[in-house]
């Protein structure tokens, strides 16, 4: 998440919880959101950082591969149905 405006944040948040409703059936009020931000080197893969691994050379396997994982963690959004 790290990166994204704070309206980009509330945007994701309410579309998550809209199709959850949509979806599952439940009140919006039984859906708790967290959204976690963290920053590159703050976790790793193996024994370098992502800010190392982000610094590879883009197109290269290691780095389109890093790349596409650190989006995916990084827009990932826990949701947790009371």
């Amino acid at each position: 998440m790290s990166g994204r405006t704070l309206d980009q944040k509330k945007l994701l948040v309410k579309e998550l919880a809209e199709a959850t409703v949509r979806s599952l059936g439940v009140p919006e009020d039984a859906i708790k959101a967290l959204l976690t931000e963290l920053q590159p080197e703050h976790w790793a893969i193996g024994a370098r950082s992502m800010a190392e691994i982000k610094g590879g050379k883009p197109g290269s396997d290691t780095a389109s591969n890093a790349s596409a994982l650190a989006e995916w963690i990084a827009t990932s959004a826990a949701f947790i149905l009371g």
